[in-house]
């Protein structure tokens, strides 16, 4: 894995694979619909993605795509092990606490003061009022925190969950951001429009635009009935309105995030 590779080729690289996972797009020389794969949808997305927009969240089983990441790990990794994998790209470690995995919530606070040395955050995916239960821990962490999938907030009334209110204290530190993601996961109303996350979105970006990043969750691994791509890509477009805003989300804060070169 080349430890140079700047942003244009992360984006060639992935290029094919964003093209499904973020937007849904594929496009068919013989003019009908295609079905594209891991998704239920074989339309475009309406919405157009900027040059190097990111899709900041997805799962790729495949060595051979370089590109920046985001690595699990436990209280035995060794400070070797995560400059090695620095090298290769890796800016973040995940603790994922609602399904049983490698990682526990005693875990997080050494393990984000040793990643803080290495400018990585610490990414979170945790049900709102897991986030709560562990708000003074959350406090204490001297790294940045990446929340995945809106915080994971309950609907209905998602806004009035501890967790958004965990997480709103933690945004005005200044040093946590939130993915724009996963719209199905706890969602009441359901595809196509998901409306039920227009709010909970829209106050994430009123609060932190700087530090919002969008992500498809693609090929949705949690998820036996898939959902389309395409709506979900084109539902940046009710969260975030303005282009220029949606560009930010899109470009710039993924670039300051991962820590993407700057483009030539």
């Amino acid at each position: 894995m080349d430890r140079n590779i700047d942003r244009r080729r992360v984006m060639k690289t992935a290029g094919a694979m964003a093209l499904v996972a973020a937007a849904g797009a594929v496009r068919s020389e013989q003019a009908f619909a295609q079905q594209v794969p891991w998704s239920s949808g074989t339309e475009s997305p309406k919405l157009k993605a900027p040059a190097n927009a990111c899709d900041c969240h997805m799962h790729i089983y495949d060595a051979k795509y370089p590109a920046r990441g985001v690595a699990v790990v436990d209280a035995t990794v060794t400070d070797a092990e995560l400059k090695r994998l620095n090298g290769l790209g890796i800016r973040g470690i995940r603790f994922n606490l609602v399904q049983a995995g490698a990682t526990t919530a005693e875990m997080i606070e050494p393990l984000s003061r040793r990643v803080n040395d290495l400018g990585w955050h610490i990414q979170i995916h945790m049900k709102g009022e897991q986030i709560a239960g562990i708000e003074d821990l959350l406090l204490r962490v001297p790294s940045p925190i990446v929340f995945d999938h809106l915080g994971r907030l309950a609907q209905p009334n998602a806004l009035d969950n501890p967790g958004f209110k965990t997480i709103s204290k933690l945004i005005d530190k200044g040093r946590t951001w939130v993915k724009l993601s996963g719209a199905y996961v706890d969602t009441k109303v359901g595809p196509p429009t998901y409306s039920d996350t227009v709010a909970v979105a829209r106050a994430y970006i009123k609060a932190a635009p700087e530090r919002m990043v969008w992500a498809s969750d693609w090929p949705h691994p949690t998820e036996k009935d898939k959902p389309d791509d395409a709506v979900l890509f084109d539902l940046l477009a009710e969260w975030a309105p303005d282009e220029a805003m949606r560009t930010r989300i899109l470009v710039q804060n993924p670039a300051t995030l991962y820590g993407f070169p700057a483009s030539p």
